[in-house]
């Protein structure tokens, strides 16, 4: 009757936490479509597309699992903690303390191992940004690449790109994947203490073998949480990552005034409104360019030459010779 009853309450907290941090993506795609609907045509110059394509999908899913799967396994790490060391501390808190000696390493491992995710997670993904950047240009120009046998340079502009991220994506994989086995040797000397000191209590008479056998199954059932704990931290340094890149663009975003049906809303002195007029230089001087002109030596990037180039080769194929019609004595007039 109580494995049913787990079992259901198991199923519909999966339920709910899975239903929820679907929602809660949803609202963070929402608020960065909204906050890349304020911001003028120079941030664009100034972010790749890629990068952009990177935050709204990948960091998006990093902070969903953050707070879907990362969650439950977190608090049920938790409890598990506090649960298993107030039984330890019941049967015998000094064998408790003997269990717990190689648990300092553990915190000095878990914040080194932190820092590492942290550091390569972010350089898995604004490389991820870079590739995704070199796939928009290359098929955004395609056809300037086809006209111009551009090819193999294309070819191996990919592949360094797609090299790249593979060997930052490998030394991420490498640190996640040493840390749970030291997380597992961690819980493996805290057996080995418990049965050295345990078994001397045994035989000095200060504690009952079924203690001993009790506080060993205690510490049998910490020994999964405790390598499940390298995932956890994992997940948690992904989507914290993931969730700080998000916040850059919404909250500068935020920072912006946004238009309404009725016209500006309030912003703050001095604000510049996505979409206004902005100062050009002109023979003469200053002067006021209608939203989104473009204006000379403005920032450009590589998917903006593609397009330019694409928009030449047009306007050059307009510009062909008619066709040559022979006759019969066979010279050719247009």
């Amino acid at each position: 009757m109580f494995a049913i009853v787990n079992g259901v309450a198991r199923l519909g907290s999966r339920f709910a936490i899975t239903g929820g941090c679907q929602r809660i993506e949803s609202d963070i795609r929402g608020d960065l479509y909204a906050a890349l609907q304020t911001f003028p045509p120079r941030f664009y110059a100034a972010h790749s597309t890629g990068d952009l394509m990177a935050r709204a999908t990948s960091d998006i899913t990093a902070v969903r699992s953050l707070v879907g799967f990362g969650t439950i396994s977190l608090v049920s790490t938790t409890f598990a903690f506090i649960g298993v060391l107030g039984a330890m501390l019941a049967v015998d808190p000094w064998l408790t303390l003997w269990a717990l000696a190689p648990y300092p390493v553990l915190v000095i491992l878990a914040r080194r191992f932190n820092l590492k995710v942290n550091e390569r997670t972010q350089a898995a993904q604004d490389q991820l940004s870079v590739l995704s950047e070199r796939v928009q240009e290359y098929l955004g120009g395609m056809a300037v690449v086809r006209a111009y046998t551009l090819e193999p340079r294309a070819r191996a502009d990919f592949g360094r790109a797609n090299a790249e991220y593979l060997r930052l994506s490998l030394a991420l994989a490498r640190t996640e994947a040493g840390f749970s086995p030291l997380m597992g040797l961690i819980a493996g000397i805290g057996t080995l203490v418990v049965l050295w000191a345990g078994g001397r209590a045994v035989v000095d008479g200060r504690l009952s073998l079924g203690a001993l056998v009790a506080f060993n199954g205690y510490l049998a059932y910490l020994t999964g949480p405790t390598i499940a704990l390298g995932w956890t931290l994992s997940i948690m340094r992904r989507g914290l990552t993931s969730m700080t890149r998000i916040q850059e663009i919404v909250v500068a975003g935020s920072l912006r005034p946004a238009l309404t049906e009725g016209g500006l809303s309030q912003a703050r002195p001095g604000a510049v409104v996505a979409g206004s007029l902005r100062p050009a230089l002109t023979e003469g001087g200053l002067s006021q360019t209608r939203p989104g002109a473009v204006v000379a030596g403005s920032p450009d990037t590589g998917a903006t030459r593609l397009r330019r180039a694409c928009a030449a080769r047009r306007a050059e194929s307009s510009f062909l010779p008619p066709h040559v019609r022979v006759r019969g004595s066979g010279t050719g007039a247009p």
